[in-house]
């Protein structure tokens, strides 16, 4: 029989671990149902941003999951004009410790 210890169980605020100012915006993915646009991201303010770079790129996209994100603007016109166009330099899942959302 398998003797867990309460650790396996215990979820602590580890300093350590605390998000830094790196993917600090909380934002939405959204589907654009636009031809050829896929997806945006929404600001929390409602603004809808059009994403590009390799860590947008890399990251597997579901409509409506909430992130986190850091970025640039860019300043490239967009086929889309869903929005302003940024380079994300991070993205993450927005998951507090432990995964609780």
């Amino acid at each position: 029989m398998a003797t867990f210890t309460q650790a396996a169980f215990t979820c602590e605020k580890n300093e350590e671990a605390a998000p830094t100012d790196q993917c600090a915006t909380p934002a939405t993915v959204r589907a654009t149902k636009l031809d050829g646009c896929g997806y945006s991201l929404e600001l929390q303010n409602g603004l809808r941003l059009e994403p590009q770079g390799e860590a947008w790129s890399a990251y597997p996209k579901n409509d409506g999951e909430r992130v986190r994100i850091s970025y640039t603007t860019d300043d490239r016109p967009s086929i889309c004009m869903a929005g302003p166009t940024i380079i994300v330099s991070c993205i993450r899942p927005a998951a507090d410790w432990c995964g609780t959302r």
